[in-house]
């Protein structure tokens, strides 16, 4: 083999964090709400329509703009979570969206400083946590251009997390194992 070893990164932690459930706690209960808040707003366009003539469509664009915002807002804030996936080498971070997962990003742990949240972060990657933002843990790296990775981990994947930052800084990767041509060689 060349002077770079190949090794298989070791697992160490997988979570997912979701967002809490708070006014409705049923999935159920949530459609059963959309729908009849889109029937309504429907509803109260009509109405508005027909009671005030002159202004119809300001009143059905503003009340479809609510409607596509609440939309967005319930999936952005209820229906989407992320996967944290931590390894020896890396923290990769998938969006889940129903059974729809993505991988987002891979964060190298080599070179990673934590930190909280702070406005103006160089390099944000966008959303990649549940719940408030003052809550969450904050990545920063450079491969190159910075980046800067907000995630709300538990505690265990917090403490695996700082752990394998330290390991990586210290120069050593934790026990990885050697890939299959490496033995066979």
């Amino acid at each position: 083999m060349g002077a770079m070893e190949d090794t298989i990164p070791v697992f160490l932690h997988t979570e997912v964090a979701e967002p809490r459930r708070r006014i409705v706690r049923s999935d159920a209960a949530l459609y059963l709400l959309l729908l009849l808040g889109a029937v309504g707003c429907i509803l109260l366009s009509h109405w508005l329509a027909e009671r005030f003539a002159a202004m119809r469509l300001l009143f059905q664009i503003a009340l479809y703009a609510a409607l596509f915002s609440s939309g967005y807002a319930v999936y952005r804030l209820r229906l989407m979570a992320f996967r944290y996936t931590l390894t020896d080498r890396e923290l990769l971070v998938y969006r889940i969206v129903g059974r729809k997962e993505t991988l987002l990003l891979t964060v190298p742990l080599r070179g990673v400083t934590v930190g909280a949240w702070q406005n103006g972060l160089p390099g944000y990657e966008g959303r990649t946590y549940v719940g408030r933002r003052a809550d969450t843990l904050c990545l920063t790296y450079d491969d190159g251009r910075p980046h800067a990775v907000c995630i709300s981990p538990s505690d265990t994947l917090h403490t695996k997390l700082l752990a394998a930052i330290d390991t990586c800084k210290a120069g050593t990767e934790g026990d990885t194992i050697p890939s299959t041509e490496e033995t066979n060689a």
